[in-house]
């Protein structure tokens, strides 16, 4: 099984998202190149109800349900998401465990819709993972691009980015 890079994916799509992305949050920034939004350096808070097959593991079949708020960093809100997890899948290379996200993000000007695999192996080492971004409506309507996550404290708080960009020829 193939599964698609977040991160490749949105350079594919829009190469100036590229410039964008990263892998240590530095701050929060709203400037970016052409037409491309970044919203780095958030702290995520998370509002997790969890459903395991075996209670106190991970494992295939457990789902969730998240509600989560992101800050700058002056802790003001920036805006809040509500999320679906599925865990389905053991990958053959390395028998990761693999769940399925999708999720409906609310900024102030405009919304996000997120999907995609996110490695839990990675997610349990504090290892960042990507989930594909399409922009829904408002000041986001027509741009692709990624979400990035970083488990700071299991289940509870996570760095976070955002980068979308036009696509060329839009």
């Amino acid at each position: 099984m193939q599964l698609i890079d977040p991160f490749r994916a949105a350079v594919a799509m829009c190469s100036a998202c590229a410039a964008a992305m990263t892998t240590e949050p530095a701050t929060v920034s709203q400037e970016s190149p052409g037409d491309c939004f970044a919203l780095t350096g958030l702290t995520e808070t998370v509002k997790l109800d969890y459903e395991a097959v075996v209670p106190g593991s991970f494992s295939i079949g457990d789902r969730s349900t998240h509600t989560d708020e992101f800050f700058d960093a002056d802790g003001a809100s920036v805006g809040h998401l509500v999320g679906h997890s599925w865990k389905v899948l053991k990958h053959p290379e390395g028998d990761r465990l693999m769940a399925f996200y999708r999720e409906e993000v609310d900024l102030p000007d405009g919304q996000i819709q997120t999907a995609g695999w996110i490695d839990v192996n990675a997610i349990l080492a504090g290892e960042w993972q990507a989930l594909h971004a399409v922009g829904t409506a408002g000041r986001y309507l027509g741009k692709v691009g990624v979400r990035e996550l970083r488990s700071v404290e299991l289940r509870r708080n996570f760095q976070a980015n955002f980068v979308l960009c036009g696509l060329a020829g839009k």
